[in-house]
């Protein structure tokens, strides 16, 4: 894990000290953000915070589903 992608998940760590309904609409919009982004790094950091699952290969994390 690179070292922008650590300082990204500290980041969010420490933003936990917010109230749940904070955290929800916090987490909503940080969703939003990343898959809106299409940026594979955003994305994977959103991923790791929430504990879902992320492909290792790059092709089969981007494969449109039918």
């Amino acid at each position: 894990m690179g070292i922008c992608l650590r300082n990204k998940v500290k980041k969010w760590k420490r933003s936990l000290k917010m109230n749940y309904l904070q955290l929800l609409e916090h987490s909503e919009k940080e969703r939003n953000t990343a898959l809106l982004s299409l940026d594979m790094n955003q994305i994977k950091v959103y991923c790791i915070k929430f504990g879902l699952f992320i492909s290792d290969n790059d092709d089969a994390f981007f494969r449109k589903h039918s």
